[in-house]
């Protein structure tokens, strides 16, 4: 058994392909790297005829050569000036290959984190993401994006050291085939070693990871839910509940760092022993004087060779324990490149504005539900018309909308947008042409423009017109900063009322050809609603105007009711219709 089976060299090979083909430069860094490596090394070995002159002891013909091929006589200057060159070239480009990893390290985990919330956000299907706790987005996003980050940093810090390590090898095998042998023998018996300490770190990197999602999930639902948790005197539970988990999560952390510390140490407390062993048995003090400027040269290389080797294998223990991140970060690259191919290759757009919105037998069930949301649901809504969808908690409202922005699919039945089937409209075509305003506003630690234009490029007017038509305009232009004002997060520095209607700004400045309002106008008082109201059904007369909601006022002000009705069963649901 190997430390990294075949599944796990396999999705080495995708992250590492992946990288290459978005980095290049990985490439001419790595090989920056081993250049230095090999500098070392050319450095080392100069010392050889220098030792050998100090014990006026003929140089080796190979050196001689070399120095008449310089047309330089083979003196101490000559290799003390080759000795130094190389240092100097050894240090300027080991320092500006650990630049350049730096560099790439930082790049690549910004690379990481944005692609992942790029399919949250853009690809992933609603059901998938439910599925999932918070924590593990905000794991994958974060600390995995790094550790797959810090593995393909490892891995190019790993190729120099394997390959001076085995320049290393060479030269001294070169020396002495009985130095060789030795670390053959060396090699075997600290690989073998090393093995159980592979699979525990690379165990503990699971566990690790399990831990991050669950105590990262803990901290945002305690910080979201903070009025519930106060509420319920729960301040001391949660705090000692994420007390607990993160003291777990630390000793994890600990275990995997003692094991990677003691596992490292362990080459050269072995390679040390065994050189002892060998000095103190074998060699005569003969042979010792005779031999000794090698020994010298070759006694430096070998305390190089021991902080080689346990670099090679702390990166090797990192890379185990963070396999699980390669995973998970490769799965989701993965998944990117395939929305992004299905989602423009594959469906077409919708160019037409809207004009017919048809649902026919539609039934829906969410993933594990134990009954039906939407039973046989037959509706249409038409340009020119407003509607109210009504209906008691748990009756569908909200599934209806979230089935027609594609957030969901039907089991059966079908939503036809001006005749066509929306299973073959691209989702962010067809939603290019609906506004959605939610009861809960969902603020982002922005500004307020930026809360109400949210990425697109409008003016300040613009933003202004659209504050003005939902009664905000005079609030806004008061405050310190006017529209460049910071809402905190959640928008706690705002009332209910105000967050709200700036998401009613949010959805009117984008003048679709479809406006949804769930329940959008619940925290506004009767004045200030009967404004917006009036503006809407004014500004919207031309399009398709759908309210979720259960005000009386709106039910009489639309053309249409629609009212859900659940079985007693709660299994199947009719609709009637009640033309205003």
């Amino acid at each position: 058994m190997t430390a990294l089976p075949e599944t796990q060299l396999r999705l080495l090979r995708d992250l590492v392909g992946y990288v290459v083909r978005m980095r290049p430069s990985a490439i001419a860094t790595t090989a920056l790297g081993v250049l230095s490596s090999g500098l070392e090394l050319a450095a080392l070995t100069c010392l050889i005829p220098l030792a050998q002159m100090s014990a006026q002891q003929p140089i080796s013909p190979g050196w001689a050569k070399l120095a008449q091929m310089l047309g330089h006589p083979p003196e101490v200057k000559l290799f003390a000036l080759m000795f130094l060159t190389l240092l100097l070239l050894r240090s300027v480009t080991q320092t500006v290959s650990l630049v350049l990893t730096a560099r790439l390290s930082r790049t690549l985990i910004a690379h990481f984190s944005a692609r992942a919330l790029e399919s949250f956000v853009q690809h992933l299907e609603f059901e998938q993401v439910q599925k999932e706790s918070v924590g593990h987005y905000m794991t994958l996003a974060g600390d995995e994006a790094n550790r797959a980050a810090q593995i393909i940093t490892a891995l190019m810090k790993l190729v120099p050291i394997i390959a001076l390590f085995a320049l290393y090898i060479v030269v001294l095998v070169a020396q002495s085939w009985q130095l060789g042998v030795g670390l053959a023998l060396f090699g075997v018996v600290t690989g073998a070693t090393l093995l159980g300490a592979f699979r525990k770190t690379h165990a503990l990197g699971r566990r690790q990871q399990d831990e991050s999602r669950a105590l990262n999930t803990h901290f945002i639902e305690s910080l979201n839910g903070l009025r519930t948790v106060r509420s319920l005197n729960g301040e001391q539970f949660v705090s000692n509940r994420y007390d607990t988990m993160i003291g777990e999560y630390a000793r994890t952390c600990f275990t995997i760092d003692w094991l990677n510390l003691v596992s490292s140490a362990l080459p050269t407390v072995l390679l040390a022993a065994s050189l002892f062993f060998a000095t103190w048995q074998l060699a005569s003090a003969a042979w010792l004087a005779a031999a000794l400027p090698t020994i010298m040269v070759g006694a430096m290389m070998v305390l190089r060779l021991l902080p080689l080797a346990n670099a090679g294998v702390d990166t090797v223990l990192r890379l185990t324990a963070d396999m699980k991140a390669a995973s998970n970060i490769t799965d989701m690259l993965k998944a990117v490149r395939t929305a992004r191919e299905t989602d423009h290759s594959l469906l077409p757009d919708l160019d037409e504005p809207i004009t017919r919105i048809a649902f026919e037998n539609v039934s829906f069930r969410y993933a594990g539900g134990a009954s039906q949301v939407l039973n046989n649901f037959s509706a249409t809504f038409k340009k020119g018309r407003s509607y109210a969808v009504s209906g008691p908690s748990g009756s569908g409202k909200s599934s209806m909308v979230d089935l027609l922005l594609k957030f969901f699919a039907p089991q059966s039945g079908r939503i036809l947008v001006n005749g066509r089937d929306i299973a073959r409209i691209s989702s962010s075509a067809l939603r290019r042409h609906i506004s959605l305003s939610e009861q809960a506003t969902r603020i982002f630690y922005d500004t307020v423009q930026h809360n109400v234009s949210f990425g697109r490029q409008t003016s300040d007017e613009d933003v202004m017109h659209a504050l003005d038509e939902v009664n905000m305009a005079d609030f806004v232009s008061g405050l310190p900063q006017g529209p460049r004002t910071l809402m905190a997060y959640q928008g706690s520095n705002f009332s209910g009322g105000q967050r709200q209607r700036v998401g009613l700004a949010r959805a009117l400045l984008l003048s679709r050809d479809v406006l949804i309002m769930d329940e959008s106008t619940s925290a506004l008082d009767p004045a200030t609603k009967d404004r917006i109201l009036t503006n809407i059904f004014s500004r919207y007369r031309d399009k398709i105007v759908i309210f979720i909601a259960h005000d009386p006022e709106i039910l009489e002000r639309v053309d249409e009711v629609i009212t859900l009705h659940p079985s007693p069963a709660r299994e199947d649901l009719t609709t009637s219709a009640m033309a205003i």
